[in-house]
């Protein structure tokens, strides 16, 4: 695997932990990244994508980690950001592959790093990679590198809110960029709510499985870059980072951005463009905290509580309103109000 230098990058933020790692026999090469060490555990999925180059890969795991990071901080968890990117195609995946990426974890970051399912990476693999990632200590306790297993179990709502003074989806067309596993799901709760659905994916099965789903609330984009200049409420990306760029944002019809995925931004100005447009952006690592919030409960000495990670992602709709608000009152882009107030949390 190529080497790259990755202090001169400029999504390098000091990161304190940043490394490769690779079973040339199996086709596993990947790059581990860690942000801060201000606590005992970092956290952050395993992506799985078929990066062109190892820059590519390496800017994305440091904005991924440090992305992680930030949203740790404002969700007010003990944790570190970390990430971890997988280089290759989703047919590298065999059972040999998931259980030696499994080893490299419980080898080297055994009670420091907890991962678990992103892009490329599905609940069945994550169980798969368990069965060598975590250990049972010599005290009989485990000890858990992979979480988010199969068996685990407000944000759109504060944006409509501030804009439109109704927190009420009836009505509202939603454009959502990306219609996999986090897509879906969105279109779903969503249309439960009585709002239209304008969809985009790169694979086109996944949109006809939401129309058998769901009839004609479902429109597909014409084609996936159509999705940018779909007239709508809110446009949602839920695919992968960088969407909102000088290329895209120019073409959006939307009041409110609010999606799942990370580093929607390409460049912290773009989010600055957006506010100038006066698009509402609620910041990606904010308003998609649900799935940290859900997978570090997991972790707590009494076990997983599907009730008491409820009650925290509730808390998801203030944070995002009391961003917008300090948006508006001092002039400045929500996502730089964000990153102030989680850098603060994590420091230098």
């Amino acid at each position: 695997m190529d080497l790259v230098d990755f202090t001169q990058l400029p999504d390098f933020d000091d990161h304190r932990d940043v490394r490769p790692f690779e079973v040339p026999q199996l086709g596993l090469a990947g790059w581990f990244s860690r942000h801060r060490e201000n606590h005992q555990f970092a956290l952050g999925g395993t992506r799985l994508y078929p990066y062109t180059t190892t820059e590519e890969a390496v800017t994305d795991v440091l904005r991924l980690s440090r992305g992680m990071g930030r949203k740790s901080a404002i969700a007010d968890l003990p944790l570190d950001g970390s990430k971890i990117v997988l280089i290759g195609e989703l047919s590298v995946k065999s059972r040999e592959y998931l259980l030696a990426y499994g080893r490299i974890l419980r080898d080297q970051w055994l009670n420091s790093n907890i991962t678990g399912e992103d892009i490329g990476i599905t609940m069945a693999n994550a169980d798969v990679i368990a069965e060598t990632a975590n250990a049972t200590l010599a005290d009989g306790t485990e000890s858990i590198t992979i979480a988010g297993l199969s068996a685990k179990g407000g944000g759109i709502r504060a944006c409509l809110q501030y804009v439109y003074g109704s927190a009420s989806l009836e009505g509202r067309t939603i454009a959502i960029e990306g219609v996999g596993k986090v897509g879906a799901a969105l279109a779903e709760l969503v249309i439960l709510e009585g709002a239209r659905v304008i969809a985009a994916d790169t694979n086109p099965e996944a949109i006809r499985s939401l129309q058998e789903r769901f009839g004609k609330v479902i429109r597909p984009a014409e084609a996936p870059g159509a999705i940018y200049h779909a007239d709508c409420d809110i446009f949602a990306p839920c695919a992968k980072g960088a969407s909102l760029n000088r290329k895209t944002i120019p073409n959006l019809r939307c009041r409110i951005i609010a999606g799942s995925a990370n580093n929607q931004l390409d460049v912290p100005h773009d989010g600055d463009d957006l506010f100038r447009r006066g698009i509402v952006y609620a910041p990606d690592y904010v308003i998609n905290a649900g799935g940290l919030i859900s997978v570090y409960d997991e972790l707590h000495p009494d076990g997983y509580s599907r009730q008491r990670v409820l009650d925290a992602v509730g808390q998801i709709g203030k944070r995002i309103e009391d961003i917008l608000v300090a948006s508006a009152n001092v002039g400045i882009a929500p996502h730089r109000i964000a990153d102030q107030q989680a850098d603060a949390i994590i420091g230098n």
